[in-house]
């Protein structure tokens, strides 16, 4: 294990939060859309649940991931951070390398954090974070520990 994986945070997938991904996932007709909204919203979830176990304050209902206007129109799976902003928390598939970013979340986001979805584990790794995205691919090698994210956030 490198020293960037012993920083990562794995967060358990409860039965909550899959029954919130696929209720949201089922308003849409088109499969493809449907997995899309899934998986940004087990993210979301993911990064919730870790910001509330190290006391940082969500607004989930500001949050644009669980935003029925807003999933049909974006590829967005943004998490409110209270007083700060939106930040962006993007699936990642095992098999992935990088972060896809799509065009619409690289503005007005606080920071970007990718979260690997392990459905077969029922778990999501938080694999890193950075500040700004100039690209839509954003390679994992490329995110920040997660304590840089704190510290980010601290300084906001």
């Amino acid at each position: 294990m490198d020293s960037k994986q012993s920083h990562l945070i794995t967060i358990p997938i409860d039965s909550r939060m899959i029954a919130n991904a696929q209720k949201i996932s089922l308003q849409h007709r088109n499969q493809t859309k449907a997995n899309q909204v899934y998986f940004n919203t087990l993210a979301v979830l993911a990064v919730d649940f870790y910001c509330q176990c190290i006391d940082i304050e969500t607004d989930i209902a500001k949050s644009s991931a669980l935003n029925n206007i807003l999933t049909p129109l974006m590829d967005t799976a943004g998490l409110f951070i209270k007083d700060k902003g939106l930040l962006e928390c993007r699936p990642v598939l095992k098999s992935q390398d990088f972060c896809y970013i799509p065009t619409e979340v690289r503005e007005d986001r606080i920071g970007y954090i990718g979260v690997e979805i392990d459905e077969v584990n029922s778990k999501a790794t938080i694999l890193g974070f950075v500040k700004s995205v100039e690209s839509e691919k954003l390679p994992l090698t490329s995110l920040e520990p997660l304590e840089d994210f704190l510290y980010y956030l601290h300084k906001l």
